[in-house]
């Protein structure tokens, strides 16, 4: 028996087979052909996007509780250091100079009136390019309160401002758990940087505290905060 559809029965059949053939390819970014063969997929983080190539880890040299010869960093590298902070504390009563050696406004200690009690720990770099400056560093996880800021040097290679969280005098990095710190900063090519690391609480100057500093130099894009900085797992 043969059996004729109209032409409205057959366009609906033909909806029918296409919605069933369809939804087998939905959601379509997953299914759809990239025209770009190392394109992220929506649920990747954007970090994974970008390529670092880090150099070997280094151990700090000690004494570091000065700003030293600064290492050059270029855009796409990254460079990991490692230390320890010999004592923790904040001396609110004890007075620091405040003055460089090239006549202009230290911005350190990040707060005053005082200093640290213990170690202050310093990584000194030159990026070659205007960047994105990402910074993580972990620690011992134990209850303290740290500063890891960034610093811009002068001439005589001392720390006369800081980053500053935008609309506040806060310092970025600043009073930050131990354990997991992380920031990304906008940064200009040929310029020399300090990052300060002191524990101010609690006052304990027998306590050693090892830290280990990721920082990498990648290509800055606006808005992107530090979702484009590598996670260090």
């Amino acid at each position: 028996m043969h059996v004729s559809l109209g032409n409205a029965s057959y366009l609906a059949l033909l909806g029918l087979v296409g919605t069933a053939t369809g939804c087998s390819d939905w959601p379509r970014y997953q299914n759809k052909p990239s025209i770009t063969n190392d394109a992220l997929s929506p649920d990747t983080a954007p970090s994974e996007g970008i390529s670092v190539k880090w150099a070997k880890a280094i151990q700090e040299t000690e004494p570091n509780d000065v700003p030293g010869e600064p290492m050059p960093i270029a855009r796409g590298e990254g460079i990991i250091l490692e230390g320890t902070l010999d004592g923790l504390g904040w001396d609110a009563d004890q007075n620091v100079d405040r003055i460089s050696e090239c006549g202009e406004g230290l911005a350190f200690p990040p707060a005053a009136p005082g200093t640290y009690m213990g170690d202050v720990d310093w990584i000194t770099l030159s990026p070659n390019k205007d960047g994105l400056l990402c910074l993580q560093l972990n620690t011992d996880d134990i209850d303290a309160q740290l500063d890891v800021v960034l610093y811009t040097l002068d001439e005589c290679g001392e720390p006369v401002s800081l980053f500053v969280h935008e609309g506040t005098t806060t310092p970025v990095g600043s009073d930050r758990p131990a354990g997991h710190i992380r920031w990304a900063l906008v940064v200009e090519g040929g310029t020399e940087l300090g990052v300060g690391i002191g524990a101010f609480w609690p006052d304990e100057t027998e306590t050693e505290l090892d830290w280990a500093a990721h920082l990498a130099l990648i290509k800055s894009v606006s808005g992107s905060a530090d979702l484009l900085c590598p996670v260090i797992k």
